[in-house]
């Protein structure tokens, strides 16, 4: 698959579902949030996705309002990675779907 196909189907999938907003790049924002979220130290992430300033990197790290909720609702929470599990352990129970495997496009 090369990356141009790959933009494609993005445009097609995102012009059917009504999220034209969402673009190939919005993938990379997603994935560095998540990241972080996970407790991987800032310079590591700027390090995986390549940035030569953390001004740069600190553009892809977005919060949302239960990471300023979080804290206050769960302060057990010692260990950052333990979030991380806790986000993998409910992915996809709202989506069957999602929970059996490989979809077909």
């Amino acid at each position: 698959m090369t990356p141009n196909y790959l933009r494609q189907l993005i445009k097609i999938l995102t012009k059917r579902s009504g999220m034209q907003w969402l673009h190939p790049h919005s993938f990379r924002h997603y994935a560095a949030t998540n990241i972080l979220r996970a407790g991987i130290n800032i310079r590591i992430v700027q390090e995986i996705l390549g940035h030569s300033s953390i001004k740069t990197t600190g553009g892809y790290l977005h919060i949302i309002e239960n990471d300023l909720r979080q804290p206050i609702e769960n302060p057990n929470i010692e260990d950052p990675r333990d979030l991380l599990h806790q986000a993998l352990a409910t992915l996809g129970k709202n989506s069957p779907e999602m929970s059996n495997g490989p979809g077909e496009i």
